[in-house]
């Protein structure tokens, strides 16, 4: 695999608690993060995965009458709120 060399600025108690994670893991500092940062990543995607499985179904239910704000307004909903926090 290709490498690229970056820079970054992370606090230095982080880096004190990457250098001793390595060690103990017997890895390169540079080894370890990678190998970190892909874990992390790993996970990120799975996590998204079962965030957009879920699927939102509300009850839908059929009044007798038209609604009594429009929804689509703004000012209609900020009225309706200002009244309902008095």
């Amino acid at each position: 695999m290709k490498k690229e060399r970056t820079s970054i600025l992370l606090p230095k108690q982080l880096m004190l608690k990457l250098r001793k994670k390595a060690k103990v893991k017997n890895l390169s500092l540079t080894a370890f993060i990678a190998l970190t940062l892909q874990e992390g990543l790993r996970s990120l995607n799975e996590s998204q995965t079962h965030i957009s499985a879920y699927k939102f179904n509300p009850p839908v239910v059929k009044g007798d009458r038209e609604p009594s704000i429009d929804i689509s307004s703004r000012d209609s909903l900020f009225e309706v709120f200002d009244k309902d926090s008095s």
